[in-house]
């Protein structure tokens, strides 16, 4: 029942009875009725049997079931009598049935026949010295033996066809006289039961389940053919394959990507979100007259997380062995096996079977990412338009016929072990991505690290459409995730992350059992406890956050940041005890002056001085807090056996999104290091692009939209690499200047009022220039830094919609 071919043959034991024609030819075809007729020897139905007295072969009257009518012709021409064989039970399998212990057909006289005289048949025994007259055939309607000329009868010619009349072998007179065979030598074997005696076996997919056909073997060949037409449809390529059945060909294709594949997505904006990339690639496809069998492995895959000013840069990877004592070898990151069979109808896609298996995996996903994700791939589309959609969409699929392919699978297995999931909330986000989280119906919660197991999606023989399956699969892995709450609760930074602190400890205990490892129980127990105390202190300091002023919050926010990306934890713990000390001395004075400025008069000035009585001692404790819990990271990160998230490194950094022309370019890796270097020079303000980076031998030209940034090479923390900085505003134009054979870029600024401070148009006496190794380089400089110049100026001269006019669109 597992395979669909035609290559299963069951035998059934099936005797004959060897009839006189003639008295057979009274009898209408097919019903064994006898036809009106004066001679009532047409209806006798004669057939051989044998008297159990003297052993001699007669004619009887046909008896069915009569087992001394019944013969078996063997493979060597020898006709076994049933008869005189001992009977098989039914009840126990068949064994090889041999002529030894039974009697065959052979003549009474000890001799050959000769002189024309007629010899009686009889049963004897199998001897090798008669096999002339012991072999027999059945040849145009004659029953001959090994000696030419000689064939079965009936003695006494036409009249000796009655019940009881002796069978004599004797000479062919249709030989002689060249004419038809006479009535009283027409000998025919017939069949006990209907049917070849072979019976061709195959299994069918019946909607969910499999049918066992069996059909006559003789009669497969015009069933199949009429199956194939009434009810599959047949393609030019299948009729050709019928025409020409030996021009099928075996296929095998390998493929191997070592360095595999990238898939990046970009949005409208444009802004690079995620990189996907799967490493080492190797393909085994192979395709049979039987079978098309499909082998795939990826080694590796990671997303990451592009997104500038991110704190997580990995989006999806491999979780890493967290025991120094377990196995280093790993297989695959992801591996899919696939059979599929052939099928006769092009509505029905068959598959021996189809398994995905999958490493553990560790997802990260962090708020911003993923409302941008759920925006590219149209969540916050209008309900109009997507019900649009969906009508165009079923109007379609009728109109190309309606009925749906289906698949079938004798296994179908998709396993995912094990996934540690985390959620990172943010604290600042867009309007537009403020709106699109109102719609989800459902609040984030931060946890990290949470340990869920998957029972592996199974099914066995189900056959149904693309969308019922995949529906299916979705409805699976989302239970488990439901039966998995509580791991999520128990890993929620407001609780300190309690299963996390389960998790180290029993890791802890397990290797001190196992492979008597005190060190890593001591590591394990300081990274769960530092971790809880660190997310509890995280999440207090986060709620006191929500009662200070926006100047204050946005400074602690990049000093956490900070911390984040440098893994500095305990100076950004100093930092933030520092700076919640200060911001508290202060509070009173600069909380008013913002209420005073934002909101004005008296009202203004009381809800200032409210909130800075307020800071003055929250914004100490939110300060201390910070210190706790980034003190606490430090120990835990000291304590980390395997830290993937600093050990580990992107695949390749955020691209450039937009060229100079505004298309977007090729990635380079150049440019997405000049873009990184920006960004940390600017503090990730996305309002400076970057347009191009020179690299010479010792600095580096770095051309934003806003300035032009000459800069040291070496080791430098931000801004401290800049040795000369020009804005556009104060760029006059670039130019190619020589001095004594020496190449340099010349940088003229405008002239400034001395006065005012204001540049004024023309050019000043301050003309910065800078070496260059070659003029072909300078020129090429002098021009990406004049046309940066010139695309800063056409922005300047554009309409830009404020942000209360963004608002009232997202209102509306």
């Amino acid at each position: 029942m597992n395979d669909f071919q035609d290559n299963r043959q069951l035998y059934y034991e099936n005797f004959i009875y060897i009839a006189a024609t003639y008295t057979f030819s009274g009898l209408q075809k097919g019903t064994g009725r006898p036809v009106a007729s004066n001679k009532a020897v047409t209806c006798a139905e004669l057939v051989l049997d044998v008297s159990p007295k003297t052993q001699r072969v007669i004619l009887k009257k046909k008896e069915p079931g009569k087992r001394s009518q019944l013969w078996r012709m063997t493979g060597t021409g020898m006709l076994a009598h049933e008869g005189s064989s001992v009977p098989h039970n039914p009840n126990r399998p068949p064994a090889a049935r041999s002529t030894e212990g039974s009697a065959i057909l052979d003549i009474a006289g000890l001799a050959a026949v000769t002189d024309n005289r007629y010899e009686p048949l009889m049963l004897r025994k199998p001897d090798r010295r008669r096999s002339t007259t012991q072999t027999w055939s059945f040849r145009e309607g004659k029953l001959t033996c090994g000696l030419r000329g000689l064939v079965v009868q009936a003695k006494g010619g036409l009249s000796g066809l009655f019940d009881g009349a002796e069978v004599v072998l004797g000479p062919d007179t249709s030989m002689e006289l060249l004419g038809p065979v006479l009535p009283e030598q027409q000998f025919i074997n017939q069949k006990m039961r209907p049917g070849s005696g072979m019976l061709s076996i195959r299994v069918i997919p019946d909607g969910p389940t499999r049918a066992l056909q069996i059909t006559d073997f003789s009669q497969r060949k015009s069933d199949r053919s009429s199956y194939e037409l009434d009810e599959l449809p047949v393609t030019e390529q299948e009729l050709q394959k019928l025409k020409n059945p030996d021009r099928e060909q075996e296929l095998e294709v390998l493929v191997k990507l070592e360095g595999g594949i990238g898939l990046s997505l970009i949005n409208k904006v444009p802004e690079e979100l995620v990189f996907a990339s799967l490493t080492g690639i190797n393909v085994h496809y192979t395709q049979l007259a039987t079978s098309h069998m499909l082998e795939l492995s990826i080694q590796d895959v990671q997303v990451d997380n592009q997104l500038i000013g991110t704190t997580q840069p990995f989006m999806l990877y491999v979780t890493p062995l967290s025991n120094e004592n377990e196995a280093i070898e790993m297989g695959p990151a992801v591996q899919v096996n696939a059979v599929e069979l052939p099928s006769k109808s092009a509505l029905t896609n068959i598959y021996k079977h189809l398994m995905i298996t999958a490493q553990r995996f560790t997802v990260q996903i962090e708020e911003k990412l993923l409302l941008k994700l759920l925006s590219f791939f149209g969540y916050d589309q209008a309900e109009s338009e997507v019900e649009k959609y969906d009508e165009n969409l079923h109007e379609k699929t009728v109109e190309q016929g309606g009925t749906p392919i289906r698949y079938y699978f004798e296994n179908l297995k998709i396993s995912i072990p094990q996934i540690k999931l985390s959620v990172f909330t943010s604290n600042k986000l867009p309007l537009d991505l403020k709106a699109l989280k109102s719609t989800l119906g459902f609040p984030l919660i931060r946890f990290e690290d949470a340990v869920i197991n998957l029972d592996p999606f199974t099914r066995v023989h189900p056959y149904e459409t693309k969308e019922f399956i995949i529906n299916d699969v979705l409805k699976h892995f989302q239970e488990e995730l439901l039966s998995q709450a509580a791991r999520i609760l128990g890993s929620v930074d407001f609780l300190g992350n309690p299963m996390g602190l389960l998790n180290d400890v029993s890791e802890g205990v397990t290797g001190l059992i196992k492979y008597g490892n005190v060190g890593g129980l001591i590591r394990n127990v300081t990274h769960g406890v530092s971790n809880s105390a660190a997310k509890f202190a995280g999440t207090l300091s986060d709620g006191l956050g929500k009662t200070m002023d926006n100047r204050h919050q946005s400074e602690r926010e990049y000093i956490r940041y900070h911390a984040a990306t440098s893994g500095e934890h305990l100076v950004a713990g100093i930092h933030g005890l520092a700076h919640g000390i200060i911001g508290g001395l202060t509070s009173v004075i600069t909380s008013t002056v913002e209420g005073v400025k934002t909101e004005g008069g008296v009202s203004g000035f009381i809800s200032g001085l409210g909130k800075g009585l307020v800071g003055t001692v929250t914004k100490p404790v939110a300060g201390a807090l910070d210190f706790a819990s980034e003190t606490a990271q430090a120990v835990r990160d000291t304590a980390t056996l395997s830290g993937p998230r600093t050990q580990a490194q992107r695949a390749r950094k955020p691209r450039v999104c937009s060229g100079p022309q505004g298309l977007l370019p090729r990635y380079s890796e150049s440019q997405a290091d000049g873009q990184e270097q920006l960004f940390k020079l600017t503090d990730n303000a996305q309002d400076e692009a970057f347009i191009a980076v020179e690299n010479i031998d010792s600095y580096c030209v770095l051309i934003s939209s806003k300035a032009v940034y000459f800069l040291k090479s070496g080791d430098y923390v931000d801004r401290e690499a800049i040795f000369l900085e020009v804005k556009y505003d104060d760029l006059y134009h670039c130019l190619v200047s020589k001095d004594h054979g020496k190449v340099y870029v010349q940088v003229t600024k405008k002239a400034v009022n001395t006065s005012s401070g204001v540049s004024i148009p023309g050019p000043s006496h301050q003309k910065p220039m800078v070496h260059v190794k070659s003029e072909v380089l300078a020129v090429k400089l002098s021009q990406e830094i004049n046309y940066a110049k010139s695309l800063y100026y056409e922005q300047q001269l554009m309409l830009r919609l404020s942000e209360n006019q963004e608002q009232l669109e997202l209102d509306s």
